[in-house]
């Protein structure tokens, strides 16, 4: 009885026994003595909804709401140019009308053109729902110069980014139950780990630009330009030397503008001109014979007289 025992255990020894070998350690040189391998490090944790690892300090900040897939994505972006009485004022009536509407001032800056007038710029940065409204509120400000106004329909990139995220989670997700699952060699979790990092980058990527194209569908762009008008001439850095060449040039234009209008006419005339040298070498030939024909019959009318002898005196 104890004979067909052992020929039903054999098998499962021989597959233990190779088992050991393959995953024995190696051998002390020294003595014979085993030193037991290092255990395999523990597989990193698995994601968080959110995308990112969850012992790596918590979730990623929102600043902005997450727009709904199924709408149509779009980025509105405007210019806007305004002729005001004070360049303080609209900046600061500006300011005033973006964190009104939940929005910010994102960047300022001011100069002064050569005709002594002050130029003011401020991008704002509103919540797409406010646009309309903080543009209507900016027009009233000063007097329109020029608008421009732009929407760019990004959802078919929004929808391709967001299924290319999908598919990289998955992917990610089934990685990570492979090496969860692996009881393999060393090597062949390292190269797991390995795939598991390529993913993780690309989600990261793919998650940046999601998160880039969420800002700027959920927040609008508008670029305010205000024009404080100067007196020209009046500038106290204007000495007279600036003034007497201020003057040349306008002289130089004017004269260019002159030339330009005498070449122009000079060459609308030129067809004109070889027509009437044309038609002159025409009607010259006919011209001469007439009055020969005229000269011919008036001495031809003439009548022929024989001039008187003279008398002579006995």
């Amino acid at each position: 009885m104890i004979k067909p025992a052992l020929f039903l255990l054999l098998p499962a020894l021989v597959i233990g026994c190779g088992a050991d070998r393959e995953y024995a350690p190696q051998q002390a040189k020294d003595g014979g003595v085993t030193q037991s391998a290092p255990p395999p490090a523990p597989p990193p944790p698995p994601p968080s909804p959110n995308g990112s690892p969850s012992s790596g300090g918590g979730s990623l900040p929102s600043p902005v709401p997450t727009p709904d897939p199924t709408e149509r994505q779009i980025i509105r972006s405007g210019e806007i140019s305004l002729r005001i009485a004070s360049l303080d004022s609209a900046e600061r009536a500006v300011t005033t009308i973006a964190t009104a509407n939940n929005g910010y001032l994102s960047n300022s800056s001011r100069e002064r053109s050569t005709g002594n007038a002050m130029i003011g710029t401020a991008q704002l940065r509103i919540p797409a729902d406010k646009f309309q409204s903080v543009l209507g509120a900016v027009r009233r400000l000063g007097e329109v110069e020029s608008e421009r106004i732009s929407a760019n329909d990004v959802t078919e990139e929004y929808v391709d980014i967001n299924a290319r995220l999908k598919t990289q989670q998955e992917l990610e997700a089934r990685i990570l139950n492979l090496l969860n699952e692996r009881s393999g060699k060393l090597s062949d979790i390292i190269e797991i780990e390995g795939k598991l990092a390529d993913v993780r980058r690309e989600i990261e990527g793919i998650q940046g630009r999601l998160r880039y194209l969420q800002g700027q569908i959920s927040y609008s762009t508008l670029t305010v330009t205000m024009v404080e008008p100067g007196a020209v001439g009046t500038s106290q850095t204007e000495t007279f030397t600036g003034r007497i060449g201020r003057a040349f040039s306008q002289g130089v234009d004017g004269l260019v503008v002159v030339l330009g209008g005498l070449i122009t006419f000079i060459i609308a005339m030129l067809p004109l001109a070889a027509l009437v040298v044309v038609a002159y070498l025409l009607i010259r030939p006919l011209w001469r014979r007439r009055a020969l024909n005229r000269a011919a019959a008036k001495n031809a009318a003439q009548p022929t007289t024989t001039p008187a002898e003279p008398t002579k005196n006995v």
